[in-house]
């Protein structure tokens, strides 16, 4: 299979990511739903939601995973499957620190490059 993402991205494992809170921008009013990440990479992730999601919303995220001070991370969900309460869905950041997206690359080499 060709890859077509432009940042190599990593699995999330265990202990790796807390439990995230996405939240939806909807027209100056935000929606939130719990979810967990399950892949990461400078250029957006995935995650599942313990909710559904409608559309292609922008997102804001607030998050903390190891090595890295709390950071935010803006987006749209790209595309999302949704099963009876859940959604898996995949975010295309818009807006990431360089600082952390370089980090976030470097883990991706590591990992993929050991």
């Amino acid at each position: 299979m060709n890859e077509r993402r432009k940042h190599r991205r990593i699995p999330v494992v265990k202990d790796f990511a807390e439990p995230v809170e996405l939240a939806i921008l909807n027209n100056h009013h935000l929606d939130k739903i719990p979810g967990v990440v399950t892949n990461l990479s400078a250029g957006g992730m995935d995650l599942v939601l313990m909710g559904k999601i409608e559309g292609n919303p922008d997102i804001r995220l607030n998050m903390r995973i190891p090595g890295f001070d709390r950071f935010e991370v803006e987006g749209k969900v790209i595309w999302s499957k949704q099963k009876e309460t859940t959604s898996i869905v995949g975010i295309k950041f818009t807006k990431i620190d360089e600082k952390v997206a370089n980090r976030i690359n470097h883990m991706a080499q590591v990992y993929w490059n050991p």
